[in-house]
């Protein structure tokens, strides 16, 4: 799949796993959560307690013009939070 990437974040993991640039959760915009694709800049892995910076594309790309830079949005693998993206850049 091939998206265009929606939002630059500093993508901060808070699991206690390592995850890829390819990674496909769950993210909560304001209520609403939706799968967003992870790819990540200068490396292709995220460890524990670890951020990089990265694009992230959102299946429902209508839902990420709310999003506002300096907005914190939490990522899920069902109710399990795994981590946070500080939104750097909104391309619209």
């Amino acid at each position: 799949m091939d998206l265009k990437h929606n939002v630059k974040a500093i993508i901060t993991n808070t699991s206690d796993r390592i995850i890829f640039s390819g990674y496909r959760p769950a993210h909560n915009i304001n209520g609403y959560f939706t799968t967003g694709l992870h790819k990540y800049i200068e490396t292709d892995t995220i460890g524990t307690g670890e951020s990089s910076v990265g694009y992230i594309a959102f299946i429902t790309p209508e839902l990420y013009i709310s999003i506002s830079e300096g907005e914190i949005i939490g990522f899920y693998e069902g109710s399990k939070k795994i981590g946070f993206a500080k939104i750097i850049e909104v391309y619209k």
